[in-house]
């Protein structure tokens, strides 16, 4: 890997974990229960005490302020957020 491409996608993460962490609480509990543990909505639910139709309104949210806050990135990188 180039050192520049390496420096992108440091910047990348830097700024993917900083969107992240800007989310409210509830909305960045349920995107990461989803992204990094691959839970259900279900599952989701179970763990958080929330309905189903909660977690996937918290998850339809932190996904319009992620696209939202990461819009400027390449186009291959925003479909991973759809």
């Amino acid at each position: 890997m180039q050192p520049e491409s390496r420096a992108e996608n440091r910047e990348l993460r830097e700024r993917l974990r900083a969107a992240v962490a800007a989310l409210p609480p509830a909305q960045r509990e349920a995107f990461l229960l989803q992204q990094e543990a691959e839970m259900s909505l279900a599952e989701i639910a179970a763990v958080t005490g929330a309905g189903v139709e909660t977690v996937k309104s918290r998850l339809r949210y932190a996904l319009s302020k992620l696209r939202s806050e990461l819009a400027d990135l390449d186009e291959d990188l925003q479909e991973g957020l759809r």
